[in-house]
């Protein structure tokens, strides 16, 4: 198959499912070429669960730290959509030559060293600021490439700077679920922009729950008015 190269403006527009192509990464700040190839819906999908509609409302509606759960479940799938998309260099070969890398040797004998030392001391303090150091030291061994690279090439295969993804609301997708229970349509069909096959799923699978939430607060709103004197309160 051949590869296309491309730069960061081509990425406008959607390029189709099995397309490989040339792009520049960059790896902690540095530019690198691969060859990535373009995953479609159920490749996607199989990396594991995420929705691309819901996490751009969640982004807009959260302050909150995200916990290492979270974390570690959004790296695994990371992860994942890069093993299937990465042609040259391989996923794995990449993974082999950082594991060789001096910066992974130090880490791991620094992890034994600090499991050994929370052992010995007795303040939860200490050891508390220890075990944070220690669980940011175990997330770089378990996810060697670069956050910088992942990301990057995550963004490629998701194409969002190709579709209007991010430009969902919570309010457009709540018309929209309410739109596609009315006239028994995909809510997507009533959202109008550039979509994958993916988002158009994530859209129907967001706004439907969206509307069932709305249903369920309202009635929870409903049961909880009290009449006083004749009056609601």
């Amino acid at each position: 198959m051949t590869s296309t190269a491309f730069t960061i403006t081509d990425f406008t527009k959607l390029i189709d499912p099995y397309t490989e192509i040339v792009v520049v990464a960059p790896w902690n700040g540095l530019p690198v070429p691969v060859t990535i190839r373009m995953l479609d819906s159920v490749s996607l999908t199989s990396c594991g669960e995420f929705n691309t509609a819901s996490e751009v409302i969640e982004k807009e509606e959260t302050d909150k730290e995200v916990d290492l759960e979270n974390i570690i479940r959004a790296k695994n799938i990371h992860e994942n959509l890069l093993k299937l998309a990465l042609v040259h260099p391989t996923f794995n070969e990449l993974e082999s030559y950082l594991k060789t890398n001096d910066f992974y040797t130090q880490a791991k004998k620094e992890v034994e060293e600090i499991r050994a030392l929370i052992d010995t001391l007795d303040s939860q303090a200490d050891k508390q600021e220890h075990s944070s150091r220690l669980e940011l030291l175990e997330l770089s061994l378990a996810f060697v490439l670069p956050e910088d690279f992942t990301s990057y090439i995550v963004t490629v295969l998701l194409q969002k700077e190709a579709t209007d993804i991010n430009k969902l609301t919570r309010d457009t997708l709540l018309q929209a679920g309410f739109l596609g229970e009315k006239y028994n349509k995909r809510p997507s069909e009533f959202i109008e922009g550039i979509f994958t096959k993916k988002n158009a799923v994530d859209i129907d699978v967001t706004a439907l729950a969206l509307v069932a939430d709305y249903r369920d607060q309202k009635k929870v709103e409903k049961g909880s008015m009290k009449w006083i004197r004749g009056g609601k309160k």
